[in-house]
């Protein structure tokens, strides 16, 4: 999973959505969505705690597959050396 705790979902150059992915109240990771418009924000409620199901779907919508044939490229490119999530 990821390594750190809190994060921004950017579109563009805006941030669109805070993830808490350990809030201080415990539970599951909790998001702040910043824009109304559905089909790009986070999570479909505007506020409150997603599963962790819910996170490693949005992930995997949001990054290439590991099996793409150009994904050691790809990852090059980005400056990674190996393919995580």
């Amino acid at each position: 999973m990821i390594d750190y705790m809190k994060f921004d979902v950017m579109w563009m150059d805006d941030v669109i959505a805070t993830v808490d992915l350990k809030p201080a109240n415990g539970g599951t990771p909790y998001v702040i969505n910043y824009i109304t418009t559905f089909n790009k924000q986070f999570s479909p409620n505007m506020e409150g705690h997603i599963t962790l199901e819910e996170l490693e779907k949005w992930l995997k919508w949001r990054t290439f597959p590991p099996t793409r044939a150009n994904a050691k490229e790809l990852l090059e490119s980005l400056g990674m050396q190996a393919y995580n999530r």
